[in-house]
């Protein structure tokens, strides 16, 4: 009966929203329509906008827009959903007369681009009326810059009522040992959902182009394509500007897939340092079952574990550092609960390591958080909350152990 009147509700919003869209020259959904509808609706306002701010002249000349692709929010990952709405936004500009003409971002085309869109899908409660709890749904939030005066001159929300997205992560994402999130990530987030007007993120801006060559290097990794992957994110690695999560992850995922297991372990390792100089910590994907210290159920991901474990104590080998070993839960039971399940978690870690080097006993602490570090926090104990589930780490200074 519940799905019923979120049902009903929904659909009688979608048809008001279409009945009035005629009417309107720019709106955003304040209801959850379905999918197609929303990215309908959200690349509707957003090229109206910039429609409406060309020139005659530039109407003459087919503006350029590339679309950085759309990122989860909460973990970074390129999903599914993201390359459906990318495929959508393209296909829109297809076999119609528009002033624009819209296609991936690529290393080449950024170049003559006069516009990049970007975006990202986030999940929220949303009150639906007629009941007493609120009900999760996806939202997207997406930008429009012109890269001449780095201006937002478009942004929009949009509402998804479909409940069960393809969410899961693009072939690179999936196969990461870190969650790829990190200030090139955050600059993009802070993009997507500033309002017209402002400026983009100066650290979004100038690292553009370095973007769409990782985002090439990508998709031909997403293809399978490993060899030419390896050279793209190869020639990443070589700017200054790529000294970021993602190169290092593509370099480590494209060698093991070309079964260069030295070459990956040696990417993987420069991955830890880099995570570590950026952020202080290694986020690691040691991600577990619901209600358990078992791994989660994933037996590519556990064997890959070993060899993640053997880097972090090459990494302390190395350096005489410490740090905090953190277990997390997801949002579901009682706070005192969940502490203690991921105190476990992480006290099981903390084993593992000292397996490969007892003296990370002494320069590591374990430590439960609950679900007080949450990056999810939907509490729905699937994949969508997967990420709060795990075990990171901290570095810290030794005299805190």
């Amino acid at each position: 009966m519940r799905q019923f009147i979120i049902g009903f509700c929904i659909s009688l919003l979608v048809v008001s929203i279409v009945a009035c869209s005629s009417k309107q020259q720019n709106f955003t959904t304040k209801y959850p329509i379905p999918f197609e509808s929303a990215v309908n609706v959200l690349s509707n306002d957003l090229f109206k906008t910039v429609e409406e701010q060309q020139s005659t002249l530039d109407k003459l000349i087919k503006t350029q827009i590339v679309i950085d692709p759309f990122i989860d929010e909460a973990s970074g990952n390129i999903v599914q959903a993201s390359k459906d709405i990318e495929q959508a936004l393209v296909d829109k500009s297809l076999g119609r007369e528009h002033s624009y003409k819209i296609t991936s971002m690529t290393s080449q085309n950024i170049r003559e681009a006069d516009y990049v869109m970007n975006g990202v899908i986030y999940s929220e409660p949303y009150k639906v009326p007629g009941l007493e709890d609120a009900v999760i749904y996806y939202r997207l939030a997406s930008s429009v810059v012109d890269l001449a005066s780095g201006k937002i001159v478009a942004n929009t929300h949009a509402w998804i009522s479909d409940l069960n997205l393809e969410y899961q992560p693009t072939p690179l994402y999936k196969d990461s040992p870190l969650f790829i999130k990190d200030k090139r990530v955050e600059s993009l987030i802070v993009t997507a959902r500033s309002p017209v007007g402002s400026d983009a993120s100066s650290e979004y801006l100038s690292t553009i182009e370095t973007s769409a060559l990782l985002a090439e290097a990508q998709l031909a990794y997403d293809k399978e394509d490993y060899a030419k992957a390896l050279s793209l994110f190869t020639q990443a690695s070589e700017k200054a500007d790529a000294q970021i999560l993602k190169t290092y992850v593509g370099l480590y995922e494209t060698n093991r897939q070309l079964n260069q297991m030295e070459a990956a372990k040696e990417a993987l390792y420069n991955l830890l340092v880099v995570s570590i100089n950026l952020n202080q910590k290694i986020n690691l994907k040691l991600l577990f079952d619901v209600d358990s210290t078992d791994f989660i159920d994933d037996q590519i991901l556990r064997d890959e574990y070993h060899i993640w474990l053997e880097q972090i104590v090459r990494y302390f080998r190395n350096n005489e550092q410490c740090m905090y070993v953190l277990g997390h839960s997801s949002n579901t039971g009682t706070a005192e609960y969940n502490e203690n399940l991921s105190l476990t978690r992480a006290k099981q870690i903390q084993i593992v390591l000292s397996g490969y080097f007892p003296a990370i006993m002494q320069r590591s602490k374990a430590m439960g958080k609950g679900f007080t570090e949450n990056i999810s926090g939907l509490g729905t104990d699937d994949a969508r909350d997967a990420i709060d589930r795990r075990v990171e780490f901290r570095i810290v200074d030794c005299a805190d152990i």
